[in-house]
């Protein structure tokens, strides 16, 4: 259980501090500043990478053992997986008009703004479910049987940004985040809206 459970919690704090940059620098072109494409590019690469690949099919396979048990929280359940699909559409879709605007092609700015803000903002409240209502739900009533099925069935693997040496396609990225950690830290220990993966990062 705790493996599986503190695997899927750190990709949380993860995500948090993905989406907190992501929310920093779409204000930034909101305020009329340069837009850092480059950089919204690398963090929808990500996003639309290694969450959407592995973290979210892991939660699926976790949920749908969590609802045989506990039938009564199947329309939740089904909810946060209904979830699951659209974040993958708003991220591919704020992917492409990232990419589009890299092209030249003519893009409001604010067409960016809005559709960032979305696909973050749906993330963050996803998250929030999860950590606050489903989370603790299967750490109580699934058994250990449960447990050992899911670890047969659920596969390892390492986070391409935050689990592999510097030297690989996200390398510029992690050292975007470090940066942005470190001179924003109060910042994101203040922050109150993913409860207890921001307080996972140990303030």
């Amino acid at each position: 259980m705790t493996g599986i459970l503190e695997s899927l919690r750190q990709d949380h704090v993860n995500m948090a501090v993905i989406s907190s940059l992501a929310f920093h620098e779409l204000a930034k072109i909101e305020a009329g500043q340069t837009a850092e494409l480059d950089l919204l590019e690398d963090i929808m690469c990500y996003v639309t990478g290694f969450p959407d690949t592995h973290h979210h099919p892991t939660e699926d396979i976790l949920f749908e053992r969590l609802k045989l048990r506990v039938p009564e929280a199947t329309d939740d359940v089904d909810t946060i997986l209904f979830e699951h699909q659209r974040m993958i559409a708003s991220g591919t879709r704020f992917l492409d008009l990232i990419r589009a605007a890299k092209k030249d092609v003519v893009i409001v700015r604010n067409d960016i703004v809005l559709t960032g803000r979305a696909s973050f903002t749906l993330l963050e409240r996803h998250i929030s479910i999860e950590e606050r209502q489903l989370f603790p739900l299967a750490q109580h009533k699934l058994t250990v049987e449960d447990w050992v099925q899911l670890g047969e069935r659920i596969e390892q693997r390492p986070d391409s940004l935050f689990d592999v040496p510097l030297d690989n396609y996200y390398r510029r990225l992690r050292n975007r985040i470090e940066a942005y950690r470190f001179e924003h830290y109060d910042e994101l220990c203040r922050a109150s809206r993913l409860s207890s993966s921001i307080l996972a990062l140990r303030c």
